[in-house]
């Protein structure tokens, strides 16, 4: 919800958020604290079940943020306790750390998959300077977004 990666964002598309959707993902394992911050303040102010997930690109992370039902024991008892709501976020969020050694990993990983990409290991000495680029991106696009959206008046509380 609050990543530049996402296509382009007016104001009015957290209206439609609000008013269509019963949960808000607050806890993204790959995202920045303050971008879940904004996430998890924008669905306690319109009252949205909260999820978490890991979002993942490499093994080392993967289940590390999850959601859980306390006591679901299977798949249905899971979808019942998210639909009403009793759900539970877990895990950490994203870091420049965490960033860097997932970029590493992929593109390590790329090379020993794909020889023929090897030419491109001197690139790998760039990657920490470039994630923190994107890093610094993410921060004011998350404070922009943040502080439109606190803005916004009228919460809607939560379908189904």
């Amino acid at each position: 919800m609050l990543s530049q990666d996402s296509p382009a964002r007016a104001e009015a598309d957290f209206d439609e958020f609000a008013q269509r959707f019963p949960a808000v993902e607050i806890l993204n394992g790959q995202m920045l604290s303050s971008s879940n911050y904004h996430a998890e303040a924008f669905a306690a102010r319109h009252r949205k079940i909260a999820v978490a997930g890991s979002d993942s690109h490499t093994l080392a992370a993967l289940g590390q943020t999850f959601t859980q039902v306390h006591g679901a024991r299977d798949c249905r008892e899971f979808l019942d306790g998210l639909k009403q709501g009793t759900t539970a976020a877990f895990g950490e969020a994203g870091n420049y750390g965490k960033f860097t050694r997932a970029v590493l990993e992929i593109y390590c990983g790329m090379m020993r998959e794909q020889q023929w990409t090897r030419w491109m290991a001197p690139l790998l000495a760039g990657v920490p300077l470039v994630v923190l680029a994107i890093v610094l991106r993410e921060l004011a696009f998350a404070q922009h977004w943040g502080r439109c959206t606190a803005r916004l008046s009228n919460p809607v509380t939560s379908v189904g």
